[in-house]
């Protein structure tokens, strides 16, 4: 874990793939408005940067972090707007558990310890 994207991608990739995930929002915010989505843009953004804090967490991105902490800030305020103050505080949990997460990963990466395989089940 901790490998950053930068270590093998190009700025325009990075570019690329963040001009991509804002269109894939402003795509999904009208569809969700069109089945009667009660806040559409912070749902289309909470649904489209899970999949790519999801996506980056399985690649091992140190970008996962800050995606998921964005993500998770976003949910936690959006729910406490709503009156949701018990999902928003879980939200909030979330953030909680992804900071030292976050700081782990960069410790090993500038470390250079890469944990050991983990065995394939099944």
């Amino acid at each position: 874990p901790g490998r950053s994207s930068g270590e093998r991608r190009r700025p325009a990739t990075r570019v690329g793939g963040a001009v991509a995930v804002l269109g894939l929002w402003a795509v999904v915010a009208p569809v969700l408005q069109s089945i009667g989505g009660a806040a559409t843009w912070g749902d289309a953004f909470m649904l489209v940067g899970s999949l790519v804090g999801q996506l980056l967490m399985v690649l091992q991105k140190m970008e996962t972090w800050p995606t998921w902490i964005a993500v998770n800030t976003v949910g936690a305020v959006l729910y406490a707007t709503q009156g949701l103050y018990f999902t928003s505080l879980f939200y909030a949990v979330l953030i909680l558990m992804a900071v030292p997460r976050w700081r782990g990963w960069a410790a090993r990466a500038s470390n250079a310890v890469s944990p050991p395989p983990v065995p394939a089940h099944g």
